[in-house]
């Protein structure tokens, strides 16, 4: 090879380490949460690989009849192959993470991209989603449900695309007697 093929290779493994470390610092704060609280007594954690995810929904892809197809359930399936991982974890019986650590979760998840899709406060419950896009397509979508009692987060890191998020909105609606114009 020569010096100026070498350096050219070396500078891409370069470039790809550095992007994937920006990449999952990205989910730090709910990877960190996730991993600091799973070991909890009463807690259930899942970590639902893109694989298992795809598998699943190959087989619920050969039981949808026609009409559930037509009233959106194909676009459901299409929205849900863009999902590369899940991440659960549930806690019952007592919520063990304090609100000021959950505060600080946002703040961070807010500075690395996230941004709010809903918020949901009422006596002594707090219900999030969050979001991170890029460009046309859904990176990340956390959802959590935090009570006085239980707590409840799912974090799905996915390639969903804008447009096909927006048809199954449209095919739903639609269904409901209302139309819109995308």
């Amino acid at each position: 090879m020569h010096a100026k093929t070498i350096s050219i290779v070396i500078l891409t493994f370069i470039t790809l380490a550095l992007s994937s470390q920006t990449t999952l610092a990205q989910n730090g704060p709910i990877r960190k949460l996730y991993r600091k609280y799973k070991h909890q007594e009463n807690a259930t954690a899942v970590l639902i690989p893109g694989i298992i995810v795809h598998t699943g929904l190959g087989i619920a892809n050969g039981f949808l009849d026609a009409e559930t197809k037509e009233n959106g359930g194909q676009e459901a399936l299409g929205i849900a192959w863009g999902i590369k991982k899940v991440r659960i974890l549930s806690i019952e019986g007592d919520n063990p993470i304090p609100q000021k650590e959950l505060n600080k979760t946002f703040k961070k998840l807010r500075r690395k991209g996230h941004e709010d899709l809903l918020f949901v406060r009422n006596k002594g419950s707090r219900i999030s989603v969050m979001v991170r896009d890029k460009g046309k397509k859904l990176r990340s979508v956390l959802i959590l449900i935090s009570e006085d009692n239980n707590f409840t987060l799912i974090h799905a890191k996915t390639r969903i695309s804008k447009k096909h998020l927006w048809q199954l909105v449209h095919s739903l609606l639609k269904n409901e007697g209302k139309d819109i114009t995308l």
